[in-house]
């Protein structure tokens, strides 16, 4: 159980990390936009990080 506690943790840092890098790259294109891209860059970015958020951790099956 502890292992299986630990690799959970770890995903989810894992994920914490991409998310970060994901945020840190849209932002950084977000500011390369012009003020007449801006808008409709804003629901494209939005819905990437929300994919990103909702994909599932992966979990252990029983009896691993």
């Amino acid at each position: 159980m502890p292992q299986q506690i630990d690799r959970i943790l770890d995903a989810a840092r894992n994920r914490l990390t991409a998310l970060e890098d994901i945020a840190q790259a849209a932002k950084a294109l977000y500011a390369k936009l012009s003020p007449e891209q801006q808008p409709a860059a804003d629901p494209r970015l939005a819905n990437l990080m929300a994919m990103s958020l909702s994909a599932d951790v992966p979990r252990e099956r029983p009896g691993r």
